[in-house]
């Protein structure tokens, strides 16, 4: 599986419709509290993972880790 790690999901469509076009499985993960979780329990089934290095933080979540 190839993780693509950025709040900006529609930009990247093109990115994961090449990749899945060459037989890839790929998932776009929208923010970093998400891609912990996913990445953390990915084990043997991650392949790559593209991260925004200015990647956004849950706005949901009242205390993310990844917030300054």
């Amino acid at each position: 599986m190839i993780y693509i790690i950025d709040e900006d999901v529609m930009q990247q469509s093109t990115l994961q419709t090449e990749l899945e076009i060459r037989g890839h499985k790929v998932k776009i993960i929208p923010d970093a509290d998400s891609a912990y979780h996913v990445l953390e329990s990915a084990g043997d089934d991650l392949e790559l993972a593209v991260i925004d290095v200015m990647l956004a933080a849950d706005v949901e979540r009242p205390k993310s880790r990844f917030s300054r």
